[in-house]
Order: structure tokens, then C-alpha cells, then sequence
């Protein structure tokens, strides 16, 4: 369970922003500092609306 807290799920969060146009390194340093629960209510509230972006091959 601590995995998960603490390596799965800010990676997730930081993951998720950047394909949706965030900056990858500062979501992903805020969710694990913050443990992950609030950064992921951040996220959610910002992200929301804005479609994914496709990546360049």
C-alpha cells in the first residue's frame, strides 16, 4: 500500500497532467510531497475540461 501512496499514484497524477498540457516535474514533486490526495483534487479542478493532447511520434 505504501508503493502505491507514495511512487504509483504521483506518477500517475504527474503523468496525466503532461498529457493534458501541464508540466510533468512540478506535479509530479507537489504529489509527492503532499502525498497525492490533495494534488489529485488540484488536478481534477484544472484539468478537467481541456481534451488530451496527442503525442508527436
Amino acid at each position: 500500500m505504501l508503493l502505491l501512496l507514495e511512487v504509483i499514484w504521483p506518477f500517475r497524477i504527474a503523468s496525466a497532467a503532461r498529457r493534458k498540457g501541464g508540466n510533468f516535474n512540478a506535479w509530479l514533486v507537489c504529489a509527492t510531497l503532499l502525498n497525492g490526495l490533495l494534488v489529485g483534487l488540484a488536478y481534477y479542478i484544472r484539468y478537467r475540461d481541456r481534451p488530451i493532447l496527442q503525442e508527436s511520434a
